[in-house]
């Protein structure tokens, strides 16, 4: 269950990123798809509270502590972000249009 809602999340993070990138004119092809992404955002992060339950709650239920939990996610969510924003960086600096 977990490998199909992982790539459920996938498809919706891939929305959103549409949604900031692609154009947003009525008049452009790909104005259906960006016009609501606010939809995926809601549904993304539902979603993901869902897929955390299913990957910590057995673990909190048989004994895992709320500090080793929270220490935990905090990692996983500042490496993903230092990373997400090295490739920003890198991304500004190698395009110059998005300077």
């Amino acid at each position: 269950v977990l490998e199909h809602l992982t790539g459920v999340r996938f498809f919706l993070a891939l929305w959103i990123v549409c949604g900031h990138y692609m154009p947003s004119s009525p008049d452009d092809m790909g104005f259906g798809i960006t016009c609501r992404s606010f939809v995926a955002v809601n549904f993304f992060v539902v979603m993901s509270g869902f897929v955390t339950h299913l990957a910590y709650g057995r673990r909190l239920a048989s004994g895992m502590t709320l500090r080793s939990f929270y220490v935990r996610r905090m990692a996983q969510i500042v490496i993903t972000t230092y990373i997400a924003m090295l490739v920003s960086i890198l991304v500004v600096l190698v395009i110059p249009s998005y300077r």
